[in-house]
């Protein structure tokens, strides 16, 4: 399947999850991310905030918070380019993209990012994601040395080629 195609499926699968499930899905992987060493030995994280379909973060940013890590997120800047700039809880504005971003312009250098916790629709078995299909991440993460972790669902291990320009999430998490 294509990933045009791949992506609809994805989004509709994911926006009629029953809600239960989801947060039993949700908990269970913020314990599984939290317990990782890379994540206990990150200064410096970077997440996003979801869409009401997608895995929350909410635990994940809380407990960050808790443990005296700096947390980051995610704003387009110009010409399908993004940075990662300080969360600070409330200070978001929703993107013209129907995201939240962080007001702050005080982007946090790529290479002071210990984590990135990358959001996707779907992967396939070489760790390879499927996006929204605006290239941000895959960009952004080209010359990024870090570690990279994304927490996904059962279902949404697929197969599709990627592409030349993909870039490979380095840890998987998969809900039970």
């Amino acid at each position: 399947m294509e990933k045009a195609a791949l992506r609809q499926q994805l989004l509709k699968t994911l926006k009629e999850q029953d809600a239960a499930i989801k947060r039993a899905r949700d908990l269970s992987l913020y314990e599984q991310l939290v317990q990782e060493p890379f994540y206990q030995e990150a200064r410096v994280v970077a997440t996003y905030l979801p869409f009401p379909f997608e895995y929350q973060t909410k635990y994940l940013l809380e407990q960050a918070q808790k443990d005296g890590k700096i947390v980051v997120i995610p704003k387009v800047l110009s010409k399908g380019q993004m940075g990662f700039f300080p969360y600070v809880e409330g200070d978001v504005v929703r993107s013209s993209f129907g995201i939240l971003e962080p007001r702050s312009d005080e982007e946090v250098e790529k290479s002071a990012i210990d984590l990135i916790h990358v959001p996707l629709l779907g992967i396939n078995d070489k760790n390879f994601r499927i996006g929204f299909g605006g290239g941000f991440y895959d960009r952004y993460l080209a010359d990024y040395r870090g570690m990279t972790v994304s927490t996904i669902y059962p279902f949404q291990l697929v197969s599709f080629e990627e592409e030349s320009y993909d870039m490979a999430i380095r840890k998987v998490l998969i809900s039970d």
